[in-house]
């Protein structure tokens, strides 16, 4: 189910000075606006759904309202090129714009608590990890398991031969493949990001395959936006982190 957030600073925008049945129309095409900000549907539909009055949009098209230019609209100096326009016609309905700015926003708590659970999924697998490898059982199992000494090129005992088993096992991820993750997300994002949330990144590379999957497919579909359109993204670390929980829970289901 796709949904939109509504920020409190819409009620200071030129927006909330409209009459109430065109902010009505605006805040349900936000409601009902997929995850690129279309709209599909037709005006007649569109009024019906907002529960508008019919004769009062006929008077006053709220539709022509959002999408004629607004010089006191506030986005005018983020994206002058869009002249206050908050909506535009297209094949089939309309789109929002500035929807993928807005969507992609996200303040210092929600990262902070984000961070914070994401870190809390890291240590719990290291520790179950490490209580599994703590566990007595495991160590005789390892020891009664035969080990060629030409294998390990060693005549250590059946202990250390456990212990150099261990090391030599395959690790659940490659260095070159985080370096490769790495050197795209640098590309992507500003260097004060990758020093201030560079442990977070790392983490989501280290936690497994499903995860490192996730983030590909976010940088995938960061790289495959025409550069207007990735200028329209100001927070790119919000907005990857957006499309990596996404991936990630739609590879999860």
């Amino acid at each position: 189910m796709a949904y939109s957030k509504l920020y409190s600073s819409i009620v200071h925008s030129s927006l909330w000075t409209e009459p109430d049945h065109i902010r009505i129309l605006f805040i349900t095409l936000l409601a009902i606006a997929d995850r690129e900000g279309y709209v599909f549907g037709s005006r007649n539909g569109l009024i019906r759904l907002a529960n508008l009055d019919s004769d009062q949009c006929a008077q006053a098209d709220p539709f022509q309202a959002l999408m004629d230019p607004d010089k006191d609209s506030s986005d005018i100096l983020r994206n002058p090129e869009n002249e206050g326009r908050r909506i535009i016609a297209v094949a089939g309905g309309f789109q929002i714009l500035n929807f993928l700015y807005y969507r992609s926003l996200r303040n210092e708590d929600d990262r902070r608590e984000q961070n914070r659970e994401a870190q809390a999924r890291f240590r719990s697998k290291r520790a179950s990890a490490k209580i599994s490898q703590d566990k007595p059982g495991s160590a005789k199992e390892s020891q009664s398991k035969p080990i060629s000494a030409p294998l390990l090129g060693s005549t250590k005992t059946s202990s250390d031969n456990t212990l150099l088993v261990n090391k030599s096992a395959k690790p659940p991820y490659s260095r070159s493949s985080e370096r490769l993750l790495l050197g795209s997300l640098e590309s992507i994002l500003h260097t004060r990001e990758m020093e201030s949330n560079g442990a977070i990144w790392r983490m989501r590379i280290r936690s497994g395959k499903k995860e490192r999957k996730a983030l590909r497919n976010a940088i995938e579909d960061f790289s495959a936006r025409t550069p207007d359109q990735q200028a329209q993204i100001h927070n790119r670390a919000a907005w990857l982190t957006d499309r990596y929980e996404r991936c990630l829970k739609e590879s999860t289901c």
